[in-house]
């Protein structure tokens, strides 16, 4: 599936892993150590990183595919690459994440965040609410199915919505490139 917004030069969604893979994400999620309770008025979930390592390096080699495959028409961005850890993040009934963008400034030295990515890992009957919303020209709100990855320019406004009911478990990956110019 691929999914063509207003802004599709800044966004797009399109399927990374199966159902089978989500799972076997979720489940290897699980084993991981919850690094950060994100609990503060601006946001409310619970975050783990996954290592690269042996049993995840698949997941990161997918993601770095899947960003060479839609980038070049897409975000034209040069030298993408993932330099920091997955984040794995986890919301429950009202935890939320509160308008933000994923770089605070745009640095002169890299690396520099230049595409977010959210991957959704649980089936989207799961749970009540956490869509996403980006604002660019206008404001989408967006809901992903398993599998499903959100990729948007880092320096769009987005937030989470609250979750009503349920739990969301989702992947949070970020490709780094050189400096904007």
């Amino acid at each position: 599936m691929f999914y063509e917004p207003s802004q599709k030069q800044w966004l797009f969604i399109t399927d990374v892993f199966s159902k089978e893979e989500c799972d076997q994400i979720s489940a290897y999620s699980d084993m991981l150590e919850i690094e950060e309770d994100t609990r503060t008025d601006k946001k409310q979930h619970t975050i783990a990183t996954m290592p690269m390592n042996n049993e995840s390096g698949w997941i990161y080699q997918r993601l770095i595919q899947t960003i060479e495959i839609t980038n070049p028409n897409t975000f034209q961005f040069t030298g993408l690459y993932t330099g920091e850890p997955v984040q794995i993040a986890t919301y429950v009934e009202n935890d939320f994440y509160d308008w933000h963008i994923d770089v605070v400034e745009f640095p002169s030295s890299p690396p520099v965040r230049k595409v977010s990515c959210s991957v959704l890992l649980n089936d989207s009957a799961e749970f009540d609410g956490g869509e996403m919303q980006i604002r660019a020209w206008n404001e989408e709100t967006i809901k992903l199915e398993q599998g499903q990855g959100l990729f948007f320019a880092s320096f769009l406004q987005h937030r989470v919505l609250p979750i009503t009911d349920g739990l969301q478990k989702s992947m949070v990956i970020w490709y780094n490139g050189p400096s904007f110019t």
